[in-house]
This record gives structure tokens, sequence and C-alpha cells, in this order.
């Protein structure tokens, strides 16, 4: 009884129209990814908590802590115990990652990338489960790391489980709630809707978007915002700030903007190079040296931990100890404060310094294997960046705050470093408030992007959208063959299960009102065992159509048709692309032990390959 009411409805959502029936989908996904998000919010804030509480800068064990950087800063930390701590959440991450689930290896949203473009938007349950647990020991035992990584990836899985198990998605469908629920975990973490919605759908590529993902991605963002906030009383993640925008907008400030973003073009392609490089100086290590596997995150943790000894404000994603700094920025008594003045510098050199290891500890931290985000450090980064400009240049060219200059430093540097110049200057300015400095933010974000090219921090991106258009079953093919590319998709993994098969025994007149109205490539014709004896396709109508005209009242069974391309699901794809050009049809059935399954179609295997061909076609020209 239970299959059959949820059979009904999800047969009832497939009969709403397209925006009724995203609003229904997102809306899952929006909740059940952004309540995700937020029990991975508190498992990390109590961690950092029970961490600064060994660290003797905690009164409470189990206290809630906000922010563990800003904390050890205050107390003028110099304890070497967090070298010992920052190792031993490295080895709990390590060992949690790559004894359960090696996917959730690294920053995460270039893993939900990949997901999205070559692995037909399939994540695991673990997947989401071991990064949120993995990530809470690298970075709330003080390893340089934040949300964004880890949360794009749990709201990714716990979308492609919500698609593929309740939802039942077909393959392209599955990749828009893929979409939506990256935009809904990291809503909830960064308390910005609209420029999450649009990072999820901006991410994906170098110069392109996701567009047909955005509206369901907004409503999933959306939901997702609306059912947490109250939890965090609506408070936003920085402080608001006050601009005098005749001055912003006068020629010598879009002046001084235009030269802050080629100030900060170097900085983010520093990020970018320093990054991988560390990430390749320990896979070598692995894989020429010998090292274990499990060894990787353990060093790069007590590079940090050297590092944070010494400068604490590298620790955990920093995102309080920005707060602070832009507050007392805003108030004008930023230079009073000792807090990040390193060594007896220049005020402008120190928050230079700061920024620079926060790239490295950053580096170290996440590019060895470490579970935890890019965003927040590149943001604290960034900002600190921008103030040093502000400092140094800025302000000699146009009288705008350094504050100011944080906040356009913050777009700016991670606009560049990861390809998304709009979503962060629009991300930015909501997780203040300050929405009036998203043009700024643009200009300055732009102007870094296109200094550094095509360079970024998620190397799966895309530079573009394939025009899977022009490609057919046959030109894929022969590309795979004579290039002896290796497809690791089976048909299962693209399978629609919802395309319902008709019996026998049915009307053709219902038959071809399935076809016709739910916009299906064919209906498969089953006997009562289950078992696939025919097929009506588009092909088919007009021959049927004159059947009708005869014989209004005939059945399906007593209808000439003709036999279907049937695979199982463990069929490899090129073998499935075989069986269309074999019958020349453009969809194969899938069954399982005799048994209708579902269909797949040519549309969805150019999709699905198109990322993975793109990918190894590539490789093999730079060999």
């Amino acid at each position: 009884m239970g299959n059959n009411n949820n059979s009904s409805w999800l047969k009832s959502l497939s009969k709403l129209a397209y925006s009724e029936r995203w609003l229904v989908i997102s809306t899952i996904i929006g909740l059940g990814a952004g309540y995700f998000a937020y029990a991975f919010y508190l498992l990390l804030h109590y961690t950092e908590g029970f961490i600064a509480w060994l660290l003797g800068i905690n009164n409470k064990p189990f206290g809630f802590l906000y922010d563990i950087a800003l904390t050890a800063v205050e107390h003028e930390m110099r304890n070497p115990l967090v070298i010992a701590l920052v190792v031993a959440g490295a080895a709990i991450s390590s060992y949690l990652v790559y004894t359960y689930a090696p996917e959730a290896e690294g920053h995460g949203t270039d893993a939900a990338i990949s997901a999205f473009h070559k692995r037909a938007a399939i994540i695991e349950l673990k997947v989401p489960l071991i990064k949120a647990a993995a990530s809470a020991a690298t970075i709330g035992f003080g390893g340089s790391g934040g949300v964004e990584g880890p949360s794009a990836q749990m709201g990714a899985g716990i979308a492609s489980v919500l698609a593929r198990k309740v939802l039942k998605l077909p393959f392209q469908a599955r990749r828009i709630a893929l979409v939506s629920g990256i935009a809904a975990a990291l809503s909830v973490l960064f308390r910005a809707p609209i420029g999450t919605a649009l990072f999820a759908v901006e991410v994906l590529y170098k110069r392109d978007f996701e567009a047909q993902a955005f509206i369901p991605a907004v409503i999933a963002s959306s939901i997702a915002y609306a059912a947490t906030a109250p939890l965090y009383h609506f408070k936003p993640l920085l402080p608001e700030i006050h601009e005098n925008l005749a001055t912003l907008y006068s020629p010598r400030g879009l002046l001084a903007l235009i030269i802050m973003g080629a100030f900060i073009a170097p900085f983010s392609l520093f990020y970018v190079r320093l990054f991988y490089k560390v990430r390749d100086v320990f896979d070598d290590l692995v894989k020429k040296k010998g090292m274990s596997v499990y060894a990787k995150p353990i060093l790069g943790g007590l590079v940090t931990g050297i590092i944070a000894l010494w400068v604490p404000h590298v620790l955990g994603p920093g995102k309080g100890l920005l707060s602070h700094f832009l507050e007392f920025g805003e108030m004008g008594e930023l230079g009073k404060l000792g807090y990040f003045k390193l060594f007896g510098l220049p005020l402008w050199l120190s928050l230079m310094l700061i920024g620079i290891l926060k790239i490295a500890a950053t580096s170290f931290s996440i590019g060895s294997g470490g579970s935890g985000g890019v965003f927040a450090p590149s943001i604290l980064a960034g900002a600190l960046v921008g103030a040093s400009y502000g400092y140094l240049i800025g302000s000699k060219i146009a009288p705008i705050t350094p504050t100011v200059y944080a906040y356009i430093g913050m777009a700016a540097f991670f606009g560049a470093a990861a390809n998304v110049p709009f979503a962060t200057s629009i991300m930015v300015a909501e997780m203040g408030r300050n929405y009036l400095l998203i043009v700024p933010s643009l200009i300055a974000a732009i102007v870094s992007r296109e200094l550094t090219g095509e360079y970024s921090i998620y190397e799966s991106q895309l530079k573009e959208r394939l025009r899977t258009e022009i490609v057919g079953a046959e030109g894929l093919l022969n590309i795979i063959k004579t290039k002896g590319l290796k497809i690791d998709l089976l048909a299962k993994h693209l399978v629609n299960r919802r395309v319902r098969p008709v019996n026998e025994d049915s009307l053709l007149v219902d038959a071809i009102e399935d076809l016709t109205r739910h916009r299906v490539r064919a209906v498969p014709i089953v006997d009562k065992n289950g078992k696939v004896v025919a097929v009506i396709d588009e092909s088919d109508l007009p021959s049927m159509l004159h059947v009708l005209e005869k014989q209004p009242e005939i059945t399906v069974g007593f209808v000439q048709l003709k036999s279907p391309p049937i695979v199982t699901g463990d069929t490899p794809i090129d073998q499935v692309l075989e069986e269309m050009i074999n019958y020349g049809t453009d969809y194969v059935i899938v069954t399982e032990n005799g048994k209708y399954v579902g269909i797949v179609t040519v549309e969805d295997v150019i999709l699905a390959l198109s990322h993975i061909v793109h990918e190894q076609l590539a490789s093999l020209k730079s060999q």
C-alpha cells in the first residue's frame, strides 16, 4: 500500500507544470539540505568550543564558540598545544575520509562540481555524513579551512539522495536538484539566499552559467534560509557599514576600484597556484615516495599548526575575526587595535602578511587532503589585502575608508580565484546587508578575474557549457572507440524510472496519449509479468493514428509493434550507444531480471559524457 501511495504521489508530481513541480522539489531539497547544513554548523562550533577549552581560552568544555581564531587572538595565545590539536584534527579527518569516503577529500565544492559534470549527479549518502564529521575535525580543531566546501558537498549529496531515492527524478532533473542542494546548504551557512543561488549556477563554469537551474536554486536557497534564519535570530554574518556613494562613484573612486582589482589579482593567482602546488607535492609524496595517504593531511596539519603558533589569526574559518576587523574598522578604531599588527610592522604590511599566511595555512590544511572549504579563508585574506591596499594606495586616490576597500577586496579576491565575480559580489553584500556595494564590488572583481585568466581554485569547472546538440550517438561512440576513452558510467546511472509502461490489454488511445501528453521518447509495452514485449515511439504515431481511425477501441496487444533496444542496468554506456545505433532509435529500454525499469535517452547520455569526453580528450592532447 505504501509503494502504491508513493507511486501515485510521484505520478501527480510529474503532471504539474514546470514552475509548480520545481516549487515542490526545491522546497523538499531546501529543507533537507538546509537543516543538514545547520546541524553541521552546530557540530563545528561546539567542536571549536571544546578545542578552545583544551587550550585554556574557553570556560566550558562543551560550549558554543563562534570563532576559534578570534578567541585565540584576543587571548594572545601562543600555546604549543595548538600544533598537537591541529594535527589531531587532521588525523581524525584523514582516517574518516580515506577509510570510508575518499570522495570527501579536500575542499568539497570541486567534488560537487565533478559530480554534476562527470558522475551523473550521483553522490552516496555516506559522503555528506563523512564530510560533516571530517570537516568538523579539520576546522574545529583549528585547521585553516571554511564551511563553504563542506556545505556545498553536503547539500549536493543530500539533494542527490533525495532526487534518486525519494523523488525518483530523471538524470537531467537530478542535476538541477544537485545545484539546488548546493545553493540551499550555502544559504544557511552564509545567510545570503540570492548570492548563494547565483554561486551554485556560476561556479560550475569559468565563463558561463547553468541558467536552467537558477530558479530552482533560488527557491531551495530561500526555503533553507527561511527555515533556519530564526535559529540564529536573523543576524547577518558580517557587520553593516556606511559608505559615501558620491565618493565611491566619483571618477577618482572608480579609478581606485579598477586599480584595486589589478592589485588583488596577483594575490588571487598566488592562492590558486600555491594551493595546487601543495596538493601536487603531497600527491607526489604518496605516489613516488611511498608515503601513506593517511599521512598527507597530518603533515599538512603540522605545517598549519606551526604557522598558527606564531600567528593564531590563521586558525579555523576566521569569520569571527573578519567580523571583528570590519566592525572596528567601521568605527575608525582599527589603527588602535593590536590584534592585527605583527612583529612591530606597519598596519598595512601586517594585514597583507596575515592574508598571505592565511592563504598558506589553507593550502597546507586543505590542499594536503584535509576536509574544509576555501571560501571563508579567501574572504578573510581578501578583506585584509583589500584594507592593506586602502591604507597603502587607495586612500591616496580617493577618500574611501579602508573598511569599504576590505569589503570590496573580499569579492575581488575570491571572484578571481574561483571565477565567480557576480555571485561573490552579491554574496558579500548580502552577508553584511551592504547592497549598495554590489556594483563597486563587481567592478573590482571583474577586473581581477580578467587579469587572472582561467586559473581557478575549482579545477573541475568547465570553461562553458558544451553544446551537446551538435553531437549525435554515432559521433560520440566513434570518439569513445577511436580515442580509447574510459567511461565508467552504466545505464542504471542515467535511467529515467518515471516513464511508466503500458500493459498489453490497455487501449491504444491511452498509450498514444501518454506518449504525446508527457512528451516522452517512447512508451514501453509490458505483459502481465512486467516483461517488455514492444514499444511505441514518435515514429509510430502516423500509423497508430491510422489504426485508431478504423478501430477506436483496439488494445495495444492487437497492434503490430516493433521490438525495442533493451539493456540491463549494468550495461556500459558505450554499449548503450551501440544499441541505439543498431536499432535506429534515440533511446534504450532498461530492464532487470527481465522486468521493465526505465528508459535512457541519447540526450541524457550526451549530457552525462560531455565533460568526461572533453576532459579525457584534453588530457590526450597534452601528452
